[in-house]
């Protein structure tokens, strides 16, 4: 792909960015190549982004070498659950800008919770004794899980571990 639509010498314009939807709190990248079919290098003086939810990673400002290319990954990062555009201006020294349209979308994060065994069978049980059975609690979501309270029907049994608690993303809990 080459950025520089407007130039014989280049290939296969780009007009625009789009990015996966990505949750808020977390960021996706996405990248295009400048191509240089000059037989003399061109310099890129500056990237700039319209939009704080787009940035560059990387350097904004390089050569790229005659008949080389060079990389540009944009990062999305949303701060609300909506679409977000913006505009990249790209400056080769010496050729007018080169403009690319950004889009991404955010979307609320969300706690996913799982429980593993789904029943538990204690089995036989002497009266007076206790026999304790682990329960995990997961979360496969992108935000934190606030348990707040644990219940049962039955006053036979009972809850040891606490029944306030949080499971960050990705983790399990054991109570």
């Amino acid at each position: 792909l080459s950025v520089f639509k407007n130039r014989s010498f280049l290939s296969a314009p780009i007009d625009s960015l789009e990015f996966l939807s990505t949750y808020v709190g977390s960021a996706s990248d996405a990248s295009f190549i400048i191509n240089n079919f000059f037989s003399s290098s061109i310099t890129v003086s500056n990237i700039t982004s319209s939009s704080n939810k787009f940035s560059i990673i990387g350097a904004t400002n390089f050569i790229v070498a005659a008949g080389g290319s060079h990389t540009v990954v944009v990062r999305y990062t949303p701060t609300t659950a909506q679409t977000d555009t913006g505009t990249l201006s790209i400056f080769p020294s010496g050729y007018p800008v080169e403009k690319v349209s950004l889009r991404g979308t955010g979307k609320t994060p969300v706690a996913v919770i799982g429980v593993i065994p789904t029943s538990l069978s204690f089995g036989s049980t002497t009266v007076g004794k206790t026999s304790d059975l682990i329960l995990n609690i997961s979360n496969s979501g992108q935000l934190g899980l606030n348990v707040t309270n644990i219940t049962h029907s039955n006053n036979h049994f009972s809850i040891t571990s606490p029944v306030s608690f949080t499971v960050p993303p990705g983790e399990t809990v054991p109570i």
